[in-house]
């Protein structure tokens, strides 16, 4: 390289990483506490996400390759949309956003 690269650097506390092939759904609960699941597991190496969220109340939800663990999980974010918890759906390989809040569902 001709030149010195300054580009993005990695950050230090507050993030969620994820792999490139996956995605993650992040709801809001109560008190502003966030629920996290990866999602979009069918894809090999899709399932990783590195959660820091040092400021943040959550709960992370990683996935195992475990059929029955994988319907636990499906019903726990169903319990959450039912309760009308506000959610983002990110799938990072197609580049996919969904956004939905309480209003969405009325």
């Amino acid at each position: 390289m001709p030149y010195k690269y300054y580009g993005v650097k990695k950050p230090k506390d507050n993030y969620i990483k994820a792999s490139n092939l996956g995605g993650v759904v992040i709801f809001i609960g109560e008190e502003t506490k966030l629920y996290i699941f990866p999602t979009y597991i069918y894809e090999l190496g899709a399932n990783k996400l590195t959660v820091n969220l040092s400021s943040f109340k959550y709960d992370y939800f990683p996935y195992i390759n475990e059929i029955c663990h994988i319907s636990e999980v499906n019903k726990k974010m169903k319990t959450y949309k039912d309760l009308n918890y506000p959610y983002i759906d990110i799938y990072i390989r197609e580049m996919y956003v969904k956004i939905m809040n309480s209003r969405n569902y009325k």
